[in-house]
């Protein structure tokens, strides 16, 4: 299948915030959102508990999602 902009996009969040929460989230959210970041990558649509879990996870740590985009320094 072909990635949109969007699937590697949230492809891209997904594995940054699997990255961010170790240590802070239990190891299943980690790997659920690891896998999400996967098939995301490969195409895959994801389903409706996976989206909810990475709002979740966005709302949860927005802050510091953005200080990882941008550049350094501010």
């Amino acid at each position: 299948m072909t990635v949109t902009d969007d699937e590697a996009r949230l492809a891209r969040e997904a594995r940054a915030l699997s990255a961010l929460i170790v240590g802070r989230e239990p190891a299943e959210t980690i790997d659920r959102l690891s896998a999400l970041a996967d098939r995301l990558a490969a195409g895959e649509l994801p389903g409706h508990g996976e989206l909810a879990l990475l709002e979740r996870m966005r709302a949860r740590y927005a802050r510091e999602l953005i200080e990882l985009s941008r550049p350094e320094p501010w």
